[in-house]
C-alpha cells in the first residue's frame, strides 16, 4: 500500500484489507509526526 522513507531507510506498509485511497492528508516530502493521518481509505 505504501512505501515510507525515514532516516534514509524505506519502510513498506502493507494494508490489512482491500480499499481505495480517498484523500491524501500530506504533501510529497512533508515531514510528519507520530500518529499523523497520511491518507484516508474507503473499503472496497
Amino acid at each position: 500500500m505504501l512505501v515510507m522513507e525515514a532516516m534514509k531507510m524505506e519502510h513498506v506498509i502493507k494494508a490489512p484489507s482491500s480499499g481505495i485511497v480517498s484523500g491524501l492528508q500530506v504533501t510529497l516530502g512533508q515531514q510528519v509526526s507520530d500518529n499523523s493521518v497520511l491518507f484516508n481509505v474507503k473499503a472496497a
